[in-house]
């Protein structure tokens, strides 16, 4: 088992529930909804010791779950001193977080698993779980098997 799985089986337990915005919920990180100008999904910054996640405001709400998932992983999997300090700007040049985080969320929708997206394209699963492609934006078949 892979270890994002591993933390998300932990999470799942412990919340009973993969929805992002539950977990969130239980782990007091607020999450708004923001008009961003660009092309900008969700962000995730830490302010007052508190973490917030803000979400594009004319996202489905399907995408808006994908987007809070891929948020809180970054809370949950990369949070450290300086990711707290700089959280935007360190996750926009690690491409390896921005796997781990579009891995993390997808793996939140009830009917993905670590094999299934091994073993899929990310067309059938964007598909599967009617999620545009788009927001797969850090994601692509081939550099998850490689990793794998």
């Amino acid at each position: 088992m892979d270890l994002i799985e591993k933390i998300i089986k932990q999470i799942s337990n412990k919340y009973s529930s993969t929805d992002p915005f539950v977990i969130c919920k239980f782990k007091k990180i607020q999450c708004l909804e923001y008009p961003f100008t660009d092309n900008t999904l969700s962000l995730s910054y830490f302010y007052n010791k508190n973490w917030i996640v803000l979400l594009r405001q004319d996202l489905s709400p399907l995408e808006k779950k994908f987007a809070c998932g891929h948020e809180l992983a970054h809370i949950i999997l990369h949070s450290n001193e300086n990711y707290i300090k700089y959280s935007t700007q360190i996750s926009l040049f690690n491409p390896s977080h921005e796997k781990e985080a579009d891995t993390f969320s997808l793996l939140l929708f009830d009917n993905i698993t670590f094999n299934k997206i091994k073993l899929n394209t990310l067309e059938k699963i964007s598909k599967d779980i009617n999620l545009p492609l788009s927001n797969l934006r850090h994601l692509s078949s081939r550099s998850l098997r490689q990793k794998m």
